[in-house]
C-alpha cells in the first residue's frame, strides 16, 4: 500500500466520504452473499454502492490502468476460481479496467448528438445480458460511468442539459431494473418490497452522485476526532486494496464454515 495517499490531501474530501459510504454498502452486500444468503435485504442494500463506483470512474479525469488494478483483478479472479466461485463473469475490477480503456472514445461519440445518445443507449441495453455473462454488470457499468462523465462535463458537452439528466435517470432505472430481474430469477423470495427498495436506493444513490463535487472539507476535518478522519481517509483512499483483501478473507471464511455454495476447487465456468 502506498500510504503517501494519506498525506496527499490532509483534509477529508468528498471523495473520501462517498467512497467510504460505498465501502460500507459493499461490505453489507458481501456479508449477505457469503454468510446470510437467505437474508435478501443485505443484497438489496448493497445495490446502492454500484452507481457510486461506476459514476466515479466516468467522473474522474484520470484513466489510470496501472499494474495495481491488474494485479488486484487477477488476485480476485484466482480467488474466485479456486475458492468456490466461477471463471465468468470476470470480477468488477476487470469491468472497471475495460471502462477506463473505452469511456473517452464512447463518450465522445455518444454525447456528440442526440441520435448517437439514443442509439448507443439502445445498443448497450440490447447487449447487456451477454456482456454481463462475461464481466460483472456488463454494459450497465459503462452506462453508469457515462452518467458520471456527463455530470463532470455537462458544461462542455454540446447537448441540452435536460437530455443529459434524462439519460442519467434512464441509466439508473435500467440498472435497478436489471438487478431486480437478475435477483428475481435467482431467488423466488425476491419480491415486490425488495424490488421497490432496490429502485429507491439506486435512485437515491444516483441523486447523491448528481450533486457530487470534488471538495476539500477543511471544517469537517477540524471538527472530527483525528482517528475518525484517518479511518475515513483509509477507506476512501485504499478502496481497491480493501476490495481485494476482504473478498479473499470472506471466501476463506465461507470455505471454513463449510458453506456448500463455496467449495475448494469446485471450478465452473459461469455462475
Amino acid at each position: 500500500m502506498n500510504f503517501a495517499r494519506l498525506n496527499a490531501v490532509r483534509e477529508l474530501t468528498t471523495y473520501d466520504l462517498v467512497k467510504t459510504l460505498a465501502i460500507v454498502l459493499m461490505l453489507v452486500d458481501h456479508i449477505g452473499y457469503f454468510f446470510y444468503p437467505d437474508e435478501l435485504w443485505f443484497r438489496v442494500i448493497g445495490r446502492a454502492c454500484l452507481p457510486i463506483w461506476f459514476f466515479l470512474i466516468g467522473y474522474a479525469n484520470s484513466r489510470d490502468v496501472g499494474p495495481a488494478m491488474w494485479i488486484g483483478a487477477i488476485i480476485v479472479g484466482i480467488g474466485s476460481i479456486t475458492l468456490g466461485g466461477s471463471v465468468f463473469a470476470l470480477n468488477i475490477l476487470f469491468t472497471m479496467l475495460i471502462i477506463r480503456f473505452v469511456i473517452d472514445q464512447v463518450a465522445a461519440r455518444m454525447f456528440s448528438h442526440w441520435t448517437w445518445l439514443v442509439g448507443g443507449f439502445a445498443v448497450m441495453i440490447a447487449v447487456y445480458m451477454p456482456s454481463a455473462m462475461l464481466i460483472e454488470y456488463g454494459t450497465s457499468g459503462l452506462l453508469l460511468a457515462l452518467f458520471g462523465y456527463a455530470m463532470r462535463h455537462e458544461d462542455e458537452l454540446q447537448m441540452p442539459r435536460w437530455m443529459l439528466y434524462v439519460f442519467s435517470a434512464l441509466t439508473l432505472v435500467f440498472f435497478a431494473g436489471s438487478q431486480i430481474y437478475l435477483f428475481g430469477r435467482m431467488d423466488p423470495n425476491f419480491g415486490e418490497a425488495e424490488s421497490k427498495v432496490t429502485l429507491i436506493l439506486v435512485g437515491l444513490s444516483g441523486l447523491m452522485m448528481t450533486c457530487f463535487r470534488p471538495l476539500a472539507l477543511t471544517r469537517l476535518t477540524e471538527v472530527l476526532p483525528r482517528f475518525v478522519t484517518v479511518a475515513v481517509q483509509i477507506t476512501g483512499r485504499f478502496t481497491m486494496e480493501i476490495y481485494v483483501i476482504h473478498l479473499i478473507l470472506f471466501r476463506l471464511a465461507s470455505l471454513m464454515l463449510d458453506n456448500p455454495r463455496h467449495l475448494f476447487m469446485n471450478i465452473h465456468w459461469f455462475n
